[in-house]
């Protein structure tokens, strides 16, 4: 038989960080990307805080799942990480990326009921794959119940980043989407949004 894990009705936050890998996403945004992920790494290690890091682009791939220890080389994480943001999608499928998280994370809730999700999504254009439009807005909004989501949307010009605002405040609200002024603000832009989301959530926390 297997082994059951007892509900342990402790109150936990469960934080899941999101990298487009679409082909926009080459270059200095992606290396931003993966610095991201290393800070994210290191404050939910220090912090006792599960952390899930995914990528999406033609399809969404989990690279580091709650139990595992970013900095263990027998896991392979790093190594993971550098294969899947490579850039290589020819799609931006979000609703994949938000649904294996949102999965994931609502197996955790089952093991503590009282917990809370945190979902961090790094990106620099319009979903367009899968569900998108009033379809995926109604998918988040579904979900959003004890899921908190945060993005960051990264672009090069005005224009862009004009385009990406509209398109991010849609589907997680202005109050919950920064646009970091170049893209290697983008690392401190994201720890500081999750120090004062760990604040906000600290009775979450053990």
């Amino acid at each position: 038989q297997r082994p059951q894990e007892a509900l342990t009705g402790e109150p936990r936050l469960f934080v899941g960080l999101l990298i487009d890998n679409s082909g926009s996403m080459a270059g200095v945004k992606m290396q931003q990307a993966r610095k991201t992920m290393i800070f994210f790494s290191e404050a939910a290690r220090k912090m006792g805080i599960p952390l899930m890091v995914s990528t999406f682009g033609d399809v969404a791939k989990n690279i580091k799942e709650f139990k595992q220890d970013f900095n263990d080389p027998a896991q392979r994480i790093k190594p993971k990480l550098i294969e899947s943001t490579d850039a290589s999608g020819r799609s931006t499928n979000l609703h994949q990326g938000l649904d294996l998280t949102i999965q994931e994370m609502n197996n955790q809730r089952r093991k503590s009921p009282d917990s809370h999700g945190l979902i961090f999504v790094i990106t620099d254009g319009r979903a367009n794959a899968g569900l998108t439009g009033p379809a995926l807005k109604d998918y988040i909004e579904d979900n959003r119940g004890k899921l908190t989501y945060k993005s960051f949307g990264l672009s090069q010009s005005e224009g862009e980043r004009q385009n990406i605002q509209n398109y991010l405040n849609g589907y997680f609200g202005q109050s919950n989407s920064c646009y970091p002024q170049t893209f290697d603000d983008l690392p401190g832009e994201a720890f500081r949004l999750l120090r004062v989301n760990l604040i906000q959530f600290q009775r979450y926390l053990n």
